[in-house]
């Protein structure tokens, strides 16, 4: 006859260790929990608590973030058990907004700034979001804005999404010049919409709130925030190689000048450049824009704009001159050091309107 003492010895260890044990949810690592959700192998209360233990992955921002954990809200969210709380909560801790800033300002430019994006969803998921910058100050002075960010998706970024993907730039109406020379702090008030669909027309709001961003910044001279020029043939031979300048068209304008449009891109970016960008006919320029890049900014494509005289109408074709600019250099936030040398573009097509151009009497 068993030890009725050993039994129950054996049945206590037995009730412990169930006890003790991970819970099934807890212990699944998110793949799994997907996979489960979608092929209905989970009760209502296991899929509650995957979806319970996804939000506090996401609330904790000190752990990187795995979209897997988005992916598992978003299956139970397509099999009907996300409740609209539950919603509003995956909403409200899928944006993070820092804001950046060029660490030194000169006292003669205008502080530049953006707001970086880091999103925690599933890698399928889009929610929109609109921003509203309420008031920003540079110390205790308001700044004025001459670009105002709004309208964005929040998605899935990988760490290496180029910065062009995952920042809003905001450029402000102001030089530091009454500052003296010295820390600083940028205060950034903004407000916050999150809609289910991409699309904020055609999506219902979900949650709205309101943040005060800060920066810290120091102001400099404008000789002890020097942008390096880099003189290097490599680079010369890769940058004239993937560089470009397209598409540039002319209408003209009622008072006699003419507007320009361009594009520019750049395939591939191994030091940072940042030029003053020239249209060029014999002994003619015309400036039409500045364009940078970052070493981030791979396959860059941009446009630029400007109003020039009538003469540029009766241009076939035109030389583009990119000239060095540290000014244009400071106006970036992460760009330190140029390209030092110019390049040229030779011979771009200008196209003219379908029509005969009339010049004013």
């Amino acid at each position: 006859m068993p030890n009725t003492r050993s039994v129950l010895s054996r049945l206590t260890i037995l009730l412990l260790c169930a006890c003790t044990a991970p819970t099934p949810i807890l212990a699944a690592d998110p793949e799994t929990l997907v996979e489960q959700i979608r092929s209905n192998s989970l009760s209502d209360s296991a899929i509650e608590a995957a979806v319970q233990r996804a939000l506090e992955m996401q609330r904790d921002r000190e752990t990187p973030w795995d979209p897997a954990w988005g992916d598992v809200i978003d299956a139970a969210d397509d099999a009907g058990h996300i409740d609209g709380e539950q919603l509003r909560q995956y909403a409200r801790h899928s944006l993070n907004l820092e804001l950046v800033t060029r660490p030194r300002i000169g006292r003669i430019d205008a502080p530049v700034a953006s707001l970086e994006f880091k999103t925690r969803v599933g890698a399928g998921r889009m929610f929109g979001v609109q921003i509203d910058v309420l008031e920003a100050r540079f110390g205790d002075r308001e700044l004025l804005f001459s670009r105002r960010p709004n309208q964005w998706v929040i998605s899935h970024r990988e760490p290496d999404t180029p910065r062009f993907l995952r920042r809003m730039n905001l450029s402000f109406e102001h030089a530091p010049e009454m500052h003296p020379p010295g820390p600083v702090e940028i205060h950034l008030d903004i407000e916050i919409r999150i809609f289910e669909n991409r699309n904020p027309e055609h999506g219902a709001l979900l949650t709205v709130w309101r943040e005060t961003l800060v920066a810290n910044v120091e102001i400099v001279d404008a000789e002890n925030d020097p942008i390096a020029l880099v003189h290097d043939a490599s680079e010369r031979r890769h940058l004239e190689q993937n560089l470009f300048a397209q598409h540039i068209r002319v209408m003209p304008q009622p008072d006699g000048g003419c507007f320009l449009t361009m594009s520019l891109g750049c395939k591939s970016v191994l030091t940072a450049f940042a030029f003053d960008v020239f249209l060029q006919h014999e002994d003619n320029q015309w400036h039409v824009g500045e364009f940078a890049a970052h070493t981030d900014d791979q396959g860059l494509y941009t446009g630029l704009s400007a109003m020039l005289p009538a003469d540029v109408l009766d241009l076939d074709e035109v030389d583009v001159l990119f000239l060095p600019s540290p000014e244009a250099a400071r106006r970036d936030i992460d760009i330190i050091e140029i390209f030092g040398e110019s390049i040229v573009i030779r011979r771009v097509p200008v196209q003219k309107p379908p029509w005969p151009v009339q010049r004013p009497q």
